[in-house]
């Protein structure tokens, strides 16, 4: 399946191809298993978070783990200096 993801360099969507497994917003039990949209690992649906970067055409974020979240959001402030929102 696929999806788009946030290009910084460009200020644009790329497309981006999912690991095997994943959905938008499964309708799980928060100890379900659900597969991370960025790195395909396997995680329980009560430690996931919405991907700031991977999306579908609406906006809507895919679900990540933690340790991709991490990342996602250290690149996120990254590249916000110098545009005025360097608090966030």
């Amino acid at each position: 399946m696929t999806a788009l993801k946030w290009n910084y360099d460009a200020q644009e969507y790329d497309p981006y191809e999912l690991p095997e497994g994943v959905e938008l917003h499964p309708t799980a039990n928060l100890t379900d298993k659900i597969v991370c949209a960025s790195c395909g690992k396997s995680i329980l649906y009560r430690n996931s978070y919405n991907s700031l970067e991977i999306h579908n055409e609406g906006g809507f974020g895919y679900l990540i783990c933690a340790k991709c979240a991490d990342k996602e959001i250290a690149l996120f402030k990254k590249n916000r200096k110098g545009r005025g929102n360097e608090r966030i």
